[in-house]
């Protein structure tokens, strides 16, 4: 467990340092960006599928289902999806836009189209799970 706190932590450290993206090498569809309005606001003008990961640091299920969710991007590869890291604990004002109540929850909108949103969760998801709701549209 402390091994994976330190895991995340140096990755959040590596997020701060990248100006907020990162990317392992792959596919453009596997970068990760640290949710800000502008950025997030932005991928919907420009019609890009969007990502909404809610997240937690203090969330055992955010934790377990980020490898899930890394698998899953790298299966869909979707060089139109944006994959935004939202810290749960304070954007407020977004998670009341999304009726969001617990962490772990995620949010796809297709085509940046806000009105077609799709909610998962809270809960801990496999792969195949978070492959289905990200192509569901």
């Amino acid at each position: 467990m402390k091994k994976l706190f330190a895991i995340l932590l140096s990755a959040s450290l590596l997020l701060s340092a990248c100006g907020g993206a990162v990317s392992d090498g792959g596919s453009e569809s596997d970068s990760v960006f640290t949710y800000n309005r502008a950025d997030y606001e932005e991928a919907l003008a420009a019609g890009n599928d969007v990502f909404l990961d809610f997240f937690a640091t203090w969330c055992t299920i955010c934790r377990a289902n980020q490898t899930y969710i890394e698998e899953a991007l790298a299966e869909v590869n979707n060089a139109n999806l944006i994959h935004f890291v939202v810290d749960y604990d304070n954007e407020i004002q977004l998670k009341k836009e999304f009726d969001i109540f617990l962490q772990s929850s995620y949010v796809f909108i297709p085509g940046g189209d806000t009105n077609a949103a799709e909610k998962l969760g809270p809960g801990l998801f496999r792969t195949e799970q978070f492959v289905d709701f990200l192509t569901s549209s």
